[in-house]
């Protein structure tokens, strides 16, 4: 989707600026987990959609 493509920019961009020392380490720690909670509620609630569909047949 846009916002997973969205949330995998961000994270590369702050690779690409933690690598060039722009920022650091625990603030880019702090871009990645944001995105991976995200990421994981976002699949979380597509699970259970997913659980409501199969279960309604």
């Amino acid at each position: 989707s846009d916002e997973d493509f969205e949330r995998a920019k961000r994270i590369c961009r702050a690779a690409r600026a933690f690598r060039k020392q722009r920022i650091s380490e625990e603030e880019y720690q702090r871009i990645v987990e944001r995105s991976r909670l995200f990421t994981d509620m976002s699949r979380y609630s597509v699970k259970a959609l997913e659980n409501k569909r199969t279960t309604s047949d």
